[in-house]
């Protein structure tokens, strides 16, 4: 029992801190979000008014957090497919996951990204609206063969064919 207990507080520690820095990714992004509004605006000089249309040089950002990084939050896997540019890979068929969370709903919307469960993989991932696609089973499973080993073509391959299965179930189920 104690092994039992130990082991899943182990567990519980890895969901927190996968929590917490998905929040901490949050406030990251948000920050940036906003330093981007900034920069497309332009700014007026108080002592002449002229526009000044250069942007405000760039700092480096600390705790930079990518779509890498383990996350956890409460949420529902939908069967709402999306093809997502995963990080240094091809266009990846997932899932939209929603969180059950109203205020995680309003901060990824606010970042304008969205939660994913990529086919065939179990953890979720964090992305931007605009690095996905709406999933298409037309889409071919061709991928460039020089750039990946052979474990990762299978299963990219293996992700496809299931994407075109539950699509497939998806379209066939009544309404």
């Amino acid at each position: 029992m104690q092994t039992l207990v130990q082991k899943a507080m182990e567990v519980l520690g890895k969901l927190e801190e996968g929590h917490d820095s998905l929040w901490s990714a949050l406030a990251v992004w948000q920050k940036q979000q906003s330093k981007e509004s900034l920069e497309i605006a332009p700014r007026r000089n108080t002592r002449n008014s002229k526009v000044n249309t250069k942007p405000p040089p760039k700092k480096k950002e600390r705790g930079k957090t990518d779509t890498e990084t383990f996350f956890w939050i409460n949420c529902s896997r939908t069967f709402e497919l999306v093809l997502a540019k995963s990080p240094g890979g091809p266009w990846w068929p997932a899932f939209v996951c929603h969180p059950k969370d109203q205020k995680m709903v309003r901060a990824l919307a606010s970042t304008n990204r969205i939660l994913l469960c990529y086919v065939g993989r179990e953890e979720l991932h964090v992305v931007k609206a605009n690095d996905t696609k709406k999933y298409s089973p037309g889409v071919k499973d061709t991928i460039d063969s020089s750039q990946y080993d052979g474990n990762f073509i299978a299963k990219y391959k293996r992700s496809m064919a299931l994407a075109r299965r539950v699509y497939r179930a998806k379209i066939a189920e009544p309404h």
